[in-house]
């Protein structure tokens, strides 16, 4: 009886085994990253394209960071674009206080140049594969006037 009623307590209140993660879901978005990238990462994400870079760059799908913290650590260093619509190299010839400044292009772009209406270049490889309709193809929006 006492046998049983040990086992019993043994299966009941036993230890459960922890499960660790190799890399929890924090360490795969910000591993490792400084508080000033990790602001980064968080300013360009509403207007960073994964799909697109992880499609440009397949390399970054084996890399423990998200695209978006990537392209913050290393991947402008590299000439990586973020998204289809901004090239990193035409908006640096463009704005050389930017280039200067040592702030990814991108990460300039998001906290700043939209607000200061900086002009964009997008990537050579735009297509309407990816949601986005060549410049080229636009057409003008008539203005009442």
């Amino acid at each position: 009886m006492v046998l049983l009623e040990r086992l019993w307590l043994r299966l009941t209140f036993r230890r459960r085994p922890r499960i660790r993660h190799r890399l929890s879901p924090f360490r795969r978005t910000y591993g490792g990253l400084s508080d000033t990238e990790v602001a980064w990462v968080d300013a360009i994400r509403p207007l960073f394209d994964t799909r697109y870079y992880l499609h440009a760059h397949p390399d970054v799908r084996h890399s423990p960071l998200s695209a978006a913290a990537h392209y913050v650590r290393e991947g402008h260093a590299l000439g990586y674009n973020p998204a289809p619509w901004f090239c990193d190299e035409g908006y640096l010839a463009d704005h050389r206080d930017v280039a200067a400044s040592g702030m990814p292009a991108f990460v300039h772009y998001a906290l700043y140049g939209r607000n200061e209406g900086r002009l964009i270049t997008p990537t050579a490889d735009i297509s309407p594969s990816f949601g986005a309709t060549p410049i080229a193809q636009v057409e003008p929006v008539a203005q009442d006037g």
